[in-house]
Formats: structure tokens, C-alpha cells, sequence
């Protein structure tokens, strides 16, 4: 009985096993006969962004009990953005940053403390 349920189990196994053996390790593909098209030019550079909207925005916290207080305030004409923020840091010092931004010299921060 035993016999026949070992044999019933391989097989499966001797009909799966690979008739050749095929060697181990990296074959390099053939060539593909047929040319290839010619490559596409390159894209040029991309044109700069014509400006995004206007806006315009603020927030403050200020919680004197747990010595918290910072806030932010930006306005956007849609091709330059100005803004400052500012932070209570733990000295008690407030560390102010003022900002330009725009397409050619990028965020130009000025940092300051009071």
C-alpha cells in the first residue's frame, strides 16, 4: 500500500523533469537582424512657465502660556512671490525670514532675529 502511494507521489515529479539540460549562467541574446529606426531628436529645453495665480495668504499661533508663537504671510502677483514667516524660538529670541521668489534667481531668503 505504501508502495503504491510513493509511487503515485513521483510520478508527477519524473513527468515534470526537463528532458535536456540547458547550461547555468547569463546567455547573451542575438542581435535582432532588422535595423533600427533612426533615434528621435532630443526634445529642446522646455519654455519657462508662463506664471502661476495670484494669491495671497497668512496664519498666525500665538499661545503665550505654552511660549508658542510663529505665523506666516505670502503674497503672490502670479510671477513673483514675497513672503516672511517667523518662529518664537527657545532663547526667546523670534528668527524672521523674508523671501523673494521668482523664475530667474530662484528663493533668495534674508534671515533676522529680534
Amino acid at each position: 500500500m505504501n508502495a503504491k502511494v510513493i509511487l503515485l507521489c513521483l510520478i508527477p515529479v519524473v513527468l515534470a523533469r526537463p528532458d535536456e539540460q540547458h547550461p547555468v549562467g547569463y546567455v547573451i541574446p542575438t542581435p535582432d537582424p532588422t535595423p533600427s529606426p533612426a533615434p528621435s531628436p532630443a526634445p529642446s529645453a522646455p519654455s519657462p512657465a508662463p506664471g502661476g495665480m495670484p494669491f495671497e495668504y497668512n496664519y498666525a499661533v500665538k499661545d503665550d502660556e505654552h511660549a508658542v508663537d510663529f505665523g506666516h504671510d505670502t503674497k503672490s502677483d502670479g510671477q513673483h512671490v514675497t513672503g516672511e514667516y517667523h518662529v518664537l524660538l527657545p532663547d526667546g529670541r523670534t528668527q524672521v525670514v523674508t523671501y523673494t521668489v521668482d523664475l530667474e534667481s530662484g528663493y533668495q531668503p534674508v534671515i533676522t532675529y529680534q
